[in-house]
């Protein structure tokens, strides 16, 4: 009787599953950006949570661009502080700054992970980073884009000795996540906490290794309600 009753409550919980609304909808205009650092561009590279959004809206096929930058922070992104890019190359014109990049690819998602590399300014640096996060998120919103926060993954211990362990960063990064969360609430954002209950990702404590980005992916994508009970296996 008790294993009958365990059956019932476990097929209830995956249809409950099943049947999830994704929070995140994309249609056959909506262009996709991705923001952030090296993690995102790591992310960009191995390619699962842009596979994972194509499959779920195979029918509106939407498009994806990518401006993430390795040391990108709130302060600063590479895709408009590269001068070539913003202002052009013997006399190639240049792409200008985020806004006009942002328009000119016609962006209406955009998908931004930032805040770990702002985390060595300590607890002090906690309200310029908030101002700063403030400023990003209200240019990268424009009018009407739909925004989607990423929160940094943890610090790791590293597996080489010889590597620094942050892991003690992880008290201060709490800060900057919960002011992340903060931010994307007031600018009408989804925010997805990858800080709390994070499982090991990365062999020098700071990036996630190519072999757990498809995880990492999942849980991105199933916290804004798309899940794909096979993975990425077919």
């Amino acid at each position: 009787m008790r294993s009958l009753l365990f059956c019932v409550l476990a097929l209830l919980v995956s249809n409950s599953i099943a049947v999830q609304k994704p929070t995140l909808n994309l249609g056959a205009d909506d262009v996709v950006v991705f923001l952030g650092g090296t993690d995102m561009v790591c992310a960009q590279k191995s390619g699962h949570l842009e596979t994972l959004l194509t499959w779920k809206f195979a029918k509106a096929k939407p498009r994806f661009r990518d401006l993430s930058w390795e040391a990108d922070t709130v302060f600063a992104l590479g895709t408009e502080t590269e001068r070539w890019r913003r202002d052009g190359f013997r006399g190639i014109k240049g792409l200008g700054n985020l806004e006009q990049q942002l328009e000119k690819i016609g962006a209406t998602v955009i998908i931004v992970q930032l805040g770990k590399n702002e985390v060595f300014a300590g607890r002090q640096g906690i309200e310029e980073f908030k101002a700063a996060c403030d400023r990003l998120l209200q240019r990268v919103k424009g009018k009407d884009r739909r925004l989607v926060v990423l929160s940094p993954t943890p610090f790791e211990k590293p597996a080489n000795p010889l590597l620094p362990d942050l892991s003690h960063r992880n008290a201060d990064l709490q800060f900057y996540v919960e002011a992340l969360s903060q931010q994307a609430s007031r600018h009408n954002a989804q925010f997805v906490d990858l800080f709390s209950r994070a499982t090991a990702l990365t062999q020098n404590g700071l990036h996630v290794t190519p072999d757990n980005q498809a995880a990492l992916a999942q849980r991105i994508a199933a916290s804004l309600g798309i899940t794909r009970p096979q993975g990425f296996a077919d």
